[in-house]
Order: structure tokens, then sequence, then C-alpha cells
């Protein structure tokens, strides 16, 4: 028998270093399922820190409107107005002759835009801005009527503050010609430039734009539904010089602002820390749909209503709606944010919604931020949106 030297290492058949074939392609599918494991964990994890990002914007909401009661007695008004058809919501052109500033602008100074709020406050008290009667429809061409400043273009551009993260970046401006190819907007909000558009709204209270107002002033003197950032009639809205009011100068100036005449803490009955205050709204990305203004009065731009649950099924009603001026928009049906569309009275309201899992942020009038989800039932979520209801609201956490 033949037997190797000692010390001999044994020769062994040759063979290639490396995986074969089938090994990796088991590699290869250890590692996707690795990868379809993580990546919902990474999206939720970073969808969690957008709505975090987006609770701290309404926090600092919830500040800034603290700080101005504390200013004013008050809370701003939602929608200051002097306009005798109060149900109106739009320009000059529609007989909205005064609307505004609304409570996103006139807190701008304690958002953090002293700049912004300066131009909104100078531009009211102009005797030479002939285009002041109505600030929230005319702030997106206050430049061009000012010597062609565009940093005078208040409705031009969002702060910052008032986007959520989680939102998609709308790249249409309201009655602004589309950027599309084939696109046949033009100025369907009847502004003369486009106005940007936000992500936070005003609490009107339970039920539609003008319902909680007094009956001799155009509302259905429903004053359980009123909420804390209501439509608020100016005291002088019915000065007797209405008919020359287009070309009246004592239309101008500060006093729009309506400083003092919004809701103060003592009359949320309900108690501050249960009754909405400001949540988030959806806008879609069309120049045909007004949804988003933030610098606009009506439902769905910079005020909601709680008259259907966040996120809902139901259409809003609004001025502006897509599907009225763009049937063609590609939508699948179903989708929740279809709208109808209403110019004829003030039968108009818009739901609290967000692109968040699940539900909505909103800051209550003490100035804390909660998540509210989808399937909140309606009645708690109405009677959170009144501020002297009578309804018993269940403890939050």
């Amino acid at each position: 028998m033949h037997t190797l030297p000692s010390g001999a290492c044994r020769r062994l058949p040759n063979r290639p270093f490396g995986f074969t074939l089938v090994e990796l392609l088991v590699v290869v599918a250890i590692i996707g399922v690795l990868l379809a494991l993580t990546l919902p964990a990474v999206q939720a994890a970073r969808e969690a820190a957008r709505r975090t990002r987006c609770a701290s914007n309404l926090k600092q909401i919830g500040v800034a409107l603290q700080g101005h009661h504390e200013a004013y007695g008050s809370f701003p008004p939602g929608v200051p107005s002097c306009t005798a058809e109060t149900w109106r919501t739009g320009g000059t052109q529609a007989g909205c002759i005064c609307q505004g500033p609304n409570w996103a602008m006139n807190i701008l100074a304690q958002m953090g835009e002293p700049k912004m709020f300066q131009t909104v406050f100078e531009c009211l008290d102009s005797p030479q801005l002939d285009t002041g009667f109505n600030p929230s429809d005319d702030t997106e061409h206050w430049g061009r009527d000012n010597g062609g400043d565009p940093t005078l273009n208040v409705g031009r551009w969002t702060p910052g503050c008032y986007l959520c993260p989680s939102a998609d970046v709308m790249t249409h401006q309201i009655g602004a010609a589309s950027t599309v190819a084939g696109d046949r907007s033009t100025d369907t909000w009847e502004h003369d430039d486009g106005t940007t558009k936000g992500n936070y709204a005003g609490c009107l209270g339970s039920d539609t734009y003008i319902s909680y107002l007094d009956v001799e002033r155009g509302g259905k003197g429903l004053h359980q539904t009123a909420g804390t950032l209501p439509v608020v009639m100016l005291r002088t809205w019915d000065r007797p010089d209405r008919v020359q009011q287009e070309e009246h100068p004592s239309l101008k100036g500060t006093w729009k602002m309506g400083n003092e005449q919004g809701v103060g803490q003592v009359e949320i009955r309900d108690g501050i820390s249960h009754t909405l205050m400001v949540s988030e709204v959806l806008g879609y990305d069309s120049p045909y749909d007004a949804r988003g203004g933030w610098v606009i009065a009506a439902p769905g731009s910079s005020t909601f209503t709680a008259k259907t649950g966040p996120n809902a099924e139901q259409n809003d009603q609004v001025s502006v709606c897509y599907d009225a001026h763009d049937p063609g928009g590609g939508i699948p049906a179903g989708h929740p944010l279809h709208c109808t569309e209403n110019r004829l009275d003030g039968e108009l309201w818009a739901a609290a919604r967000s692109a968040h899992i699940g539900g909505v942020n909103a800051v209550l009038a003490d100035g804390s931020v909660h998540f509210f989800a989808d399937d909140v039932q309606l009645r708690v979520w109405q009677a959170l949106a009144t501020r002297c209801g009578g309804e018993k609201a269940p403890p939050l956490e």
C-alpha cells in the first residue's frame, strides 16, 4: 500500500472560490425580505417625525393666538367682515367689499414673520392702496399696486410655519394660469394673480360658514354652533356710506383687523381645553381649486367646519372647486378630495383634512395640541368644534 510521506499535504481537486448561483440568489432573496420588512418601519418613522413637526407648527400657532389674546383680550376674528352679503367669499368683483385680514394674517408677527405682518398693517393703512379694501382677496397684487415691490405680495408665498411637512407641495397657484401644457385654466378664482396654499385652518364651528351669525346679519342665529375663530361682523360694518364703499377711504385702515372684536376665553363656555381652535386642511394642486389658500377666508382655505368629521368621505362644499371647472382632472371616483362648488349662499363647509395616517392634528383654545382619529364620533368632534354648545366632551388624553 502506497502512503504519503510524513508531513505531506493531500492534494484536493481544484474548486473555484466564491458563491454559486444558487447561493447568490438565496442571499439576494434574504436581503430583499429584510428590506421589505424594514422599509415600512422606516417610512412609518419618517411620517411620525413629519407628524411631530406638524404638531410643532400647530403648537406655535396656538402660542401666537394666545399672545394675541393677551394683547387684545380676545382671539383674532377668523374672518373679520363688513360686507353686506355676509355669506360671500372672494373679491370686490364678487360683491365682497370688505373681508379680512383673516386670523392667519393677523398673527404673522407672532409667527416669526414681522415683515409680512408690517406689510399687511401698512398696506391696510395706506390711502394710496386702491385695492386695500379686501385683504383676504387682494394681497397677491399689493406690490404691483404699490410701485411694483414684489416683497409686498403677501399672498404670493406661504410661510413655512403654515405648511405641514406631510402634505403634498402645491405647484399651482389659485387663479394663476397653469404651468401644465394644454391646461385651459385662466383666472377661475377671479384673482388678478395667483394665491399660494397652506395647510392650517381656523375652526368656524360645527355647521356651515355663517350658520351661527345673528339672523339680522344674514345667519341662522344658531349660536350653539359657533367656533372660536368665526366670521365676525365688524362694529362699523353697516355704516351709512355703504353705497360708495368701494371708493370711500373710510373702508381702509387697520380697524379692519377686528382686534378686540374676536372671541374671548370667557366666551368659551364649554372650556378652553375642550374647544378646537385650528386644525389641518389639504389643498388640491389645481388653480381651479381654492382649498388651502391661506389668505382666503373661505372654508377649506383658511377655515374649516365640523359639519363632517376629520378626513370625511363626504364631499366638501366650497366656493371654488376643481370638480366644477375641470371634470377631467383625473381624480378617481371616491377620492376624498372630490368637492362640490357653491357660490350662491353661505351653505359652505370643509372638513379638517390631513396627509397623516388615521387622523388630523389640532390645537385647542388652551394651546394644547392633540391628534384626533378619523373615526372619532361625529357628535364628539362637533362638540369640540363649538365654544358654547353645552355638550359634554370626553376628557382628552
